[in-house]
């Protein structure tokens, strides 16, 4: 079983320009979220999914700076993107970390990829942790599977893809109470985001 972080992210952004290149504490958000999401054992590989469009060579250049793949698919069909960057690096387990969630946590990453081994559960979820800290398992398998049947290109807000009964397999795995926090928010959308993140 091969199993990849993917972290998906590209230049546009309505709410906070450019926001997984701004700087913070003097490196990029995205060296951030990169230099975090190293820190998770089980994994075999961490790649960027970003877009075709131009304004994502940016980007991709900076991901080739921190020794991250990259994959570059579709703009607004994240799980078209998320499918084709599993078939290019034969993963059969995605952990799915947005590039705007700075505190993005390894120890659960570790935890969905020992969950997938362990129940096969093609859509696993992380419950009790705050708001832009919990990664998502998706297995290749349900990927597949929900991309031939859903009709709509544009794919943002990807989990209810995987809400209809019967469709994928699905596990929860609950965040002790150390680190949990159901009502939390951190994750960079805003200017205040990123005073906080500061």
């Amino acid at each position: 079983m091969r199993s990849a972080i993917v972290i998906t992210a590209r230049i546009a952004s309505s709410r906070l320009s450019r926001k997984i290149l701004t700087p913070l504490r003097g490196r990029p958000v995205l060296e951030h979220v990169v230099t975090r999401l190293r820190l998770a054992r089980r994994p075999d590989l961490l790649l960027l999914a970003t877009t075709s469009e131009a304004q994502d060579d940016e980007l991709e250049a900076a991901a080739g700076k921190l020794g991250v793949p990259v994959f570059r698919g579709a703009a607004s069909d994240i799980l078209a993107r998320w499918r084709d960057a599993a078939r290019l690096y034969e993963a059969d387990l995605l952990v799915a970390c947005d590039g705007d969630d700075v505190f993005c946590d390894p120890v659960h990453v570790d935890r969905i990829v020992a969950c997938h081994e362990q129940t096969a559960a093609e859509y696993i979820s992380c419950v009790g942790l705050p708001f832009g800290t919990a990664p998502t398992g998706i297995a290749r398998s349900g990927l597949e599977r929900v991309c031939e049947r859903k009709s709509q290109t544009d794919t943002e807000g990807q989990g209810r893809f995987f809400a209809q009964p019967g469709i994928v397999t699905r596990a929860e795995l609950n965040a002790p109470a150390s680190v949990r926090h159901d009502t939390a928010r951190m994750t960079l959308d805003y200017p205040a985001d990123l005073a906080f993140f500061d």
